[in-house]
């Protein structure tokens, strides 16, 4: 699975970032009771005879897939529907839900999107759902056309049982905590940061909207504003200079995707710039299996985290709407949630459920996670020579940056 590619946030209004399907080795789900959101008694099978089919952008041997039939199954015994899923190499066919990855989000068309609003007031979605989500969809559509299903979070992930290791018990909020931690974790082994080409670009954007905050990195890639005359952003650059000048990479580092972020498994580094489905792809690409744990990328300013999300739509043509909703409903909230986040180093799309990242939720409630992507390719090899150390002067990074617009 390629990894997020969060540099498509542009693409939105709020900048709704593109990811990949989670993915992780392969099991099987087990059948999972639960409880599903109606007031009549199982027995009367309120959906007895009402067909739904449900278009999947997951392989069906996928361990996210397996969730998916679990549920469905659970759908049909306790409503008496019928429910067909069309995997990706099925032909091509109308489906009633359709799974859309964050990547295309933005090109979808309002034309095939039924309004869910009434719906969603009625189930209480608001208090199922995270906000920020719910505002990047009204934002792209003019209304709420759809419901977040596999979350992206990201930030600065870490191997938690090398923090574990090193006594560090506390997370760094700000840039000195950060080069502490660094400082901790070199002297005990380990290499404290590793990124791939693309996550260097995001870092580079995380740093600069922590130190200068979010409406100034906006102004600057304006034409009336330079990067390299002002001495809060050369100041910023020099403070990752001198990060990488103290040795605190890991050796190549911003290696191309995703020998970069693979060192957190293949080799001794702690910790990275990415999301939870680059966790999923280090674990499926290394047979790995590590202990997470995320913390807001460090700063005085802004969110030094982000988000993203695979949706469902319900088609707008679809004649039993109400049966499809409550299916993905059954699909984002509650027990079938938490295990897709459970065996997936996921990010769970109901708030009430957990993460078996550590510090996942408290990073998400901590601060409203804003949506990346000032930054993008034209801003990769700025973003490579200032995390590989490739100029003396930090004034040359912010020249670079400008150069880069």
């Amino acid at each position: 699975m390629r990894k997020i590619l969060w540099l498509l946030l542009p693409l939105l209004v709020l900048g709704l970032a593109a990811c990949g399907a989670e993915v992780t080795p392969e099991t099987t789900a087990p059948l999972i009771e639960v409880e599903i959101p109606y007031e009549e008694p199982a027995a009367t099978l309120p959906y007895e005879g009402i067909e739904l089919t449900f278009r999947s952008i997951w392989q069906e041997s996928n361990p996210q897939a397996q969730v998916l039939t679990q549920a469905a199954q659970f759908f049909e015994k306790k409503t008496g529907a019928t429910m067909t899923i069309l995997w990706p190499t099925d032909e091509e066919q109308s489906a009633d839900v359709f799974q859309i990855r964050a990547a295309d989000f933005g090109a979808i068309s309002t034309d095939m999107v039924l309004d869910l609003t009434e719906m969603a007031e009625k189930a209480g979605y608001n208090e199922k759902s995270h906000e920020t989500l719910r505002t990047q969809i009204v934002a792209q559509l003019g209304f709420l056309g759809a419901v977040a299903h596999v979350p992206y979070l990201g930030g600065v992930y870490y191997n938690a049982d090398a923090f574990t290791n090193c006594g560090i018990t506390q997370m760094p909020q700000t840039w000195d905590e950060f080069v502490a931690i660094s400082q901790i974790l070199r002297q005990k082994g380990w290499a404290p940061l590793t990124l791939d080409q693309e996550d260097a670009v995001a870092a580079m954007e995380l740093h600069l909207r922590r130190t200068i905050g979010s409406e100034e990195m906006l102004r600057y890639m304006g034409k009336d504003a330079h990067w390299h005359f002002d001495q809060t952003v050369v100041a910023a650059m020099e403070q990752v200079m001198l990060f990488v000048q103290e040795g605190n990479m890991t050796y190549g580092t911003p290696a191309e995707y995703p020998s970069g972020q693979n060192k957190m498994a293949l080799s001794n580094a702690a910790m990275m710039v990415g999301t939870n489905a680059d966790c999923a792809d280090i674990e499926e690409s290394t047979l790995s299996d590590l202990r997470w744990g995320i913390f807001p990328y460090p700063g005085e300013k802004a969110s030094g985290t982000w988000i993203t999300a695979d949706m469902l739509v319900i088609h707008r043509d679809c004649e039993n709407a109400q049966a499809a909703f409550d299916f993905v409903m059954l699909l984002t909230s509650g027990e079938f949630d938490q295990l897709r986040a459970d065996i997936s180093c996921g990010i769970p799309a109901d708030p009430a459920n957990t993460s078996p990242i550590v510090g996942a939720m408290e990073s998400l409630n901590a601060a409203p996670p804003e949506a990346l992507g000032v930054f993008g390719s034209r801003q990769t090899d700025a973003a490579v020579k200032l995390w590989s150390g490739w100029y003396q002067k930090a004034s040359s990074y912010a020249a670079a940056l400008e150069r880069s617009k």
